[in-house]
């Protein structure tokens, strides 16, 4: 399993990201985030439409499990009710980017 969520956008523009593998978490985490993950229907779940609006967050969110991998860009308006304990469980894992200059 390897997840990579990405954070970006917001009235701060500030990015926050976070990569997960099943190597780096203990098994009753990796349990979770399978729960999660199926519960919410991630690889079967409609495209979210690209309408945002301005200073919305955005989220990445790429999945590799069991052989199968998605990769879904929506914005915070779009994110469907089967989804948002999952990315509530990323966000809090996420760290900040510093910023290039």
């Amino acid at each position: 399993m390897k997840i990579d969520f990405k954070q970006t956008g917001g009235f701060a523009g500030l990015t926050k990201a976070v990569t997960i593998t099943n190597s780096e978490i203990s098994g009753e985490e990796e349990d979770e985030i399978n729960s999660m993950v199926n519960e919410s229907e991630f690889f079967s779940i409609p495209e979210p439409s690209a309408d945002t609006n301005p200073d919305e967050e955005q989220y990445f969110i790429s999945i590799e499990m069991g052989g199968q991998t998605r990769n879904i860009y929506m914005a915070r308006s779009k994110v469907p009710n089967e989804l948002k304990p999952l990315i509530s469980f990323l966000k809090k894992r996420a760290k900040y980017e510093k910023r290039s200059k």
